[in-house]
């Protein structure tokens, strides 16, 4: 598809996809060619990085601050599970969210972790980074700081700050937790006030969350990392297709109607019919999301809400702007959910520190899986998520994460890793 793109696709299109330095073209690329078409819906951006989510009705009870430590985190779980927050006379709420799968975009343990410098994730995908000191890639949840992370876990469930049941509640569960007011921290991603806190907040007006940026266990700052820096799924044209360059026409369309200097938000993005809001974007073929939309909304309804004029806001970041008002004046808390998101202290604001501060961390392998990926890796990736299971559990002592990593290695995590950075190698020769 090199021919069409460079013929056909716009400049926003080509600046968009080429962006952080062009990781994304060079994952839909194969010696030189391009062969895909990235569908950055699917990734590739750090709109995934992790955020402490706080009920902050809760701090403002208890008189406590935002989480500023990692000791903060832990203790703010405890005051949430022992003083309780809900004053309803009952020991019936719990610190720390987390359910089953364990890594989640929403009560994961992916930002518990970072506190700890630590980068364990295997779920789709698992998670490569550099050592500075030989330059190779090392397999992050094999690292000693992993083990202090699981050490922490384990402590907050045996002192009951944890959900003893966690183990068995997949997402759906653990939001009913939080939605019926038993829970009041999590780790997780920016939609995580649409759902499930947007929906506690329609029950419960008086219930307030905010997200705060991740916190360290010492001075060094805590990175949030994103798992898969480059798109999930890309667009591909059967070979012989006699108008190959329809993919790219299409690709131009979507952008300048959602996201050009003429979008039409109203008409392409949502449908509004009544109190009904329809997301019509979801429905194109050929879709694409910029890196920075997000954070431009932000800024922009932000500057607006301080100054009232909205000139500078399109239709989409106009929606915003309104619903936000509402929300905030107590009409209707409909849109409650996008002040937490795009407000002057929401989670746009922190990701954008985030970038600005270099505490993102990227995985560092995007390849495709390696031979011995393929025949070993959903059996190594059973066997962490196991053992960490039963380390935060206590059914293990955190010293079977050594017996782990021992085993890790012989059964195939020592081959895996010389094929990683056999990739690595060739990748960085191009």
């Amino acid at each position: 598809l090199t021919d069409v793109f460079d013929q056909y696709a716009s400049d926003a299109v080509k600046a968009n996809l080429n962006s952080n330095n062009g990781i994304m073209m060079q994952a839909a690329s194969s010696n030189g060619k391009l062969m895909a078409i990235p569908n950055t819906t699917s990734g590739g951006g750090t709109d995934g990085a992790q955020l402490v989510w706080v009920r902050t009705d809760w701090l403002e009870k208890l008189n406590l601050d935002p989480p500023k430590t990692m000791e903060d985190v832990i203790n703010i779980a405890r005051a949430f599970t022992n003083d309780d927050p809900d004053g309803n006379n009952k020991k019936d709420t719990f610190g720390l969210a987390i359910g089953k799968n364990v890594y989640d975009g929403f009560a994961g343990v992916e930002g518990f972790f970072a506190g700890y410098h630590a980068y364990p994730y295997s779920t789709d995908v698992t998670m490569w980074q550099k050592d500075e000191a030989t330059g190779q890639l090392v397999y992050s949840s094999i690292q000693p700081q992993v083990k202090e992370g699981l050490i922490a876990l384990n402590s907050m469930f045996k002192e009951g700050l944890i959900d003893p049941e966690f183990a068995v509640k997949d997402g759906t569960k653990v939001a009913e937790s939080e939605t019926s007011g038993k829970i009041g921290l999590h780790f997780g991603q920016f939609w995580n006030a649409s759902w499930p806190l947007n929906d506690l907040k329609q029950r419960d007006k008086n219930a307030e969350w905010m997200p705060y940026p991740l916190v360290s266990v010492d001075d060094q700052p805590a990175k949030a990392y994103i798992p898969q820096p480059v798109p999930a799924h890309f667009y591909v044209v059967k070979k012989g297709t006699e108008h190959k360059e329809a993919i790219v026409k299409m690709l131009n369309f979507y952008y300048e109607k959602i996201y050009g200097e003429n979008a039409e938000s109203s008409k392409y993005h949502t449908i509004t019919e009544g109190d009904k809001k329809i997301p019509v974007f979801g429905g194109a073929v050929i879709q694409t999301f910029t890196m920075d939309t997000n954070i431009n909304a932000h800024e922009l309804v932000t500057e607006a809400l301080k100054t009232g004029d909205t000139s500078k806001l399109n239709e989409e970041f106009k929606g915003y702007y309104d619903q936000m008002k509402e929300a905030t004046a107590g009409t209707n808390f409909t849109g409650w959910y996008l002040n937490p998101i795009f407000g002057e202290n929401g989670a746009y604001a922190i990701l954008k520190t985030y970038n600005e501060n270099d505490r993102v961390v990227s995985n560092a392998f995007y390849g495709t899986p390696t031979p011995t990926m393929v025949e070993k890796g959903s059996f190594l990736k059973q066997q962490e998520f196991e053992t960490f299971i039963k380390i935060i559990m206590g059914a293990a002592s955190p010293d079977a994460f050594d017996k782990f990593v021992a085993d890790w290695k012989q059964l195939g995590g020592d081959q895996i890793t010389k094929e990683v950075n056999e990739w690595y190698a060739a990748s960085n020769a191009k």
